[in-house]
């Protein structure tokens, strides 16, 4: 009789429980994962230039309005052709370019409006982001590569709804970078980068 009782109490608190979870807002915890990717490739005099990226994030609703998120993005660039050559004026060699950018961010969003078809939003967080980059040619190779620290990351963008689970997510963010000029000075500048992807939420 004493373990019916407990059986039975058991069985109400897990009922209990359950009921509680069912009322709690789906928004809440919702889980949403995003997938993007581009390429690209075109022909200038000389030059034959192709891009790729990809990127995926995942994020966590906190509440209806806010939302955190951690991206992952690489991006691949190679330009092929024909440049002057220092050694000889007048004279082109042909040299090969390779680049490649990885970014880890994390940001927090805040939703503007959680329409039923429109869904767009602002973002902020930090970034940081590795450059690796190889250049051969008849007159030599040359590797550099250097890390930058933690910086701010910001931008914004739009959810389209699709169905119930699918949407279209358009975003672009800023954040800073360096750019290197003749002789090794290094010069801040903004990067930005924008995005078409789609988002599967759980």
């Amino acid at each position: 009789m004493l373990k019916s009782r407990r059986a039975l109490r058991s069985g109400v608190f897990v009922a209990a429980l359950l009921a509680n979870l069912a009322v709690v807002p789906s928004a809440l915890g919702m889980i949403h994962f995003t997938l993007g990717g581009s390429m690209s490739r075109n022909n200038i005099p000389y030059q034959t230039y192709l891009s790729r990226a990809g990127s995926a994030s995942v994020a966590m609703d906190l509440g209806e309005y806010f939302r955190v998120s951690y991206s992952h993005r690489q991006e691949f660039s190679n330009t092929a052709g024909y440049r002057a050559l220092e050694s000889q004026p007048g004279y082109y060699g042909e040299y090969l370019s390779a680049t490649r950018v990885i970014s880890n961010s994390v940001d927090f969003n805040v939703i503007l409006f959680a329409g039923d078809l429109f869904i767009p939003y602002l973002s902020a967080g930090a970034v940081v982001k590795a450059y690796y980059s190889d250049i051969s040619s008849v007159e030599g190779s040359e590797t550099s590569s250097f890390t930058l620290p933690a910086s701010p990351n910001l931008g914004g963008g739009i959810g389209i709804r699709l169905d119930r689970n699918f949407s279209l997510k358009l975003s672009y963010t800023v954040s800073p970078g360096l750019k290197q000029e003749p002789g090794g000075t290094r010069k801040e500048i903004l990067d930005s980068y924008a995005q078409m992807g789609v988002t599967y939420q759980m």
